[in-house]
């Protein structure tokens, strides 16, 4: 799960409904709506050491 901060709490809420409040997700900065493509490109490497950390589950 990638989600922007601003649905942070929300990932957290739905998680913890779902009896994993543990679930590992990572997070950008909010808006990406109105990003262009090279933008949200940075977005998504923002995201990939996040994502590598959740699947390997190293800090």
């Amino acid at each position: 799960m990638i989600c922007t901060e601003e649905f942070v709490a929300s990932v957290k809420a739905q998680a913890e409904i779902c009896g994993n409040p543990l679930y590992p997700f990572a997070i950008v900065p909010h808006p990406i709506g109105s990003l262009t493509r090279a933008q949200l490109d940075a977005r998504a490497a923002e995201a990939v050491p996040q994502v590598i950390a959740i699947l390997t589950g190293t800090p």
